[in-house]
């Protein structure tokens, strides 16, 4: 069992590689800055790339935030943790770490392969946590998040529908309005 300063010590742990995921996304974003002549600037603002770009940092910052906030939320009430929970949460802290470099094979312009790496890897990130919370709150049925339902929305929406792109990943803003509109069926 893990608990007390260990504990605390875990949770900052994680809070920190969160900040490091969120930091990796912007790079992308900066570089896109570095060797442009000052007077091409609104040129690149206004480039498909670039806005294409901006809205894959959104949508990463977003979903990030988002799992963030569910692991403070879960673990601010917590005392104890088991070793599987504290391996679980080892496994959810790769899986944000790796949303930066999806979030970039998303943005290069794979095709629906990078949209379906991106939407897999939030997939994992998002089941890891919904696990973590099954073992922290016994008979909680991870199938009732409601961010995890709009990321399966969104994978379906894009096998049906692939000209959406790597928009329909604003589906999962819907998240918070799903979970206010039933809280019976979504439990997040």
């Amino acid at each position: 069992m893990i608990s007390g300063e260990n504990l605390k010590r875990l949770i900052n742990f994680s809070d920190a590689i969160v900040a490091v995921a969120i930091t990796l996304l912007v790079i992308p974003l900066t570089d896109t800055f570095q060797n442009i002549p000052h007077d091409h600037l609104l040129a690149v603002l206004k480039s498909s790339a670039f806005v294409g770009r901006l809205a894959n940092f959104l949508i990463s910052f977003f979903v990030i935030y988002s799992i963030w906030e569910g692991h403070h939320q879960l673990f601010e009430s917590i005392e104890t943790i088991s070793r599987r929970v504290a391996k679980l949460n080892q496994l959810w802290l790769l899986s944000v770490i790796l949303i930066p470099a999806t979030t970039m094979i998303n943005m290069v312009g794979q095709g629906n392969l990078g949209i379906y790496i991106y939407g897999g890897s939030l997939m994992i990130s998002l089941l890891i946590l919904q696990i973590i919370k099954a073992q922290l709150k016994p008979g909680y049925n991870i199938f009732k998040s409601s961010i995890l339902t709009s990321l399966m929305i969104a994978l379906l929406l894009i096998t049906i529908f692939p000209q959406l792109g790597y928009f329909v990943y604003y589906i999962l803003l819907l998240s918070i309005p799903l979970k206010r509109s039933f809280p019976k069926l979504f439990a997040d």
